[in-house]
């Protein structure tokens, strides 16, 4: 509830409104002299209608933030920013600053865009609001975006130890070494390059995958077939019995495997084929 009512708008706010609206050139719009704005601009202290609003708000908030005068509500701190400011004084000090007289600028010719977002419009809202405050406006106090860190400069700029390299995400390719040719961070891509490739490749192992060290298969060279199952040898037997006797069972059930499908195929179903086509199977369906 208190922060409803802190929002609403009540008489006496309203009450002050007006009376500020009849003093300092306020009755008319800022923009575009229209009388009786009901409009304005709490960061300004101007009146200003409820067009010229509507292009206040194109400009953003961070620039200009409009404020009804008859249905928002009003701050303390807003309400002594529009008795300290003022239409005509807004105005006079945009005609004399040195920003608008470098830029050949004068109020009436120059756009809103113009005359709300510059260096005079900036300045404008610093000295109100070192008024509203009660302390003497100091030029070179404007809040500026903070400058990055020393240490994002560092990880954002190329070589160096500040390097992309060095951040945490890049670690494990860090580590990897690195060529002659790609030491120095430029790769020449030509025959010599392909043949280091190559002689790197051959001299990995064959028995292993190549995520873990072992040789890549397209680089000149073709992958041996895989050989055929075998019985052990005696020196399988004398040197791992285990594996000898595994590797045995395997070329066992592979021949059984082999031998059981050529029998099916080359001698049982030509023979039932026969069978069925022969005297006898027909005979043996009339009983």
């Amino acid at each position: 509830m208190a922060s409803k009512a802190m929002w609403e708008v009540d008489p006496e706010t309203r009450s002050k409104l007006l009376a500020i609206q009849k003093e300092s050139g306020n009755s008319l719009c800022c923009d575009c002299n229209a009388p009786s704005p009901q409009w304005a601009s709490p960061k300004f202290g101007i009146f200003i209608c409820l067009s010229c609003a509507g292009v206040h708000r194109g400009l953003g908030v961070h620039i200009s933030f409009v404020r009804s005068i008859s249905m928002d509500a009003f701050k303390p701190v807003e309400i002594e920013r529009m008795r300290l400011g003022g239409n005509d004084n807004w105005k006079k000090f945009f005609d004399e600053h040195e920003d608008t007289q470098m830029r050949g600028l004068t109020w009436d010719d120059a756009t809103i865009a113009e005359r709300y977002n510059g260096a005079a419009g900036e300045e404008w809202k610093e000295r109100l609001s070192a008024k509203v405050e009660g302390k003497e406006y100091v030029p070179g106090e404007r809040k500026s975006t903070p400058a990055p860190s020393t240490l994002q400069t560092k990880g954002l700029a190329p070589g160096g130890n500040g390097s992309r390299a060095a951040t945490p995400l890049s670690g494990t390719a860090n580590n990897r070494p690195q060529s002659p040719s790609t030491a120095g961070g430029k790769v020449k891509v030509d025959d010599k390059y392909f043949e280091s490739l190559g002689a790197t490749n051959a001299s990995r192992p064959e028995d292993l995958p190549p995520n873990q060290g072992g040789k890549y298969a397209g680089f000149g060279n073709t992958p041996a077939p895989k050989q055929e199952k075998e019985l052990p040898k005696l020196e399988d037997l004398q040197k791992d019995p285990l594996a000898a006797i595994t590797k045995g069972f395997g070329w066992f059930s592979s021949t059984v495997t082999k031998t059981a499908t050529s029998v099916n195929k080359d001698f049982i179903q030509p023979t039932t084929k026969q069978l069925g086509e022969s005297d006898f199977a027909a005979q043996a369906r009339t009983f």
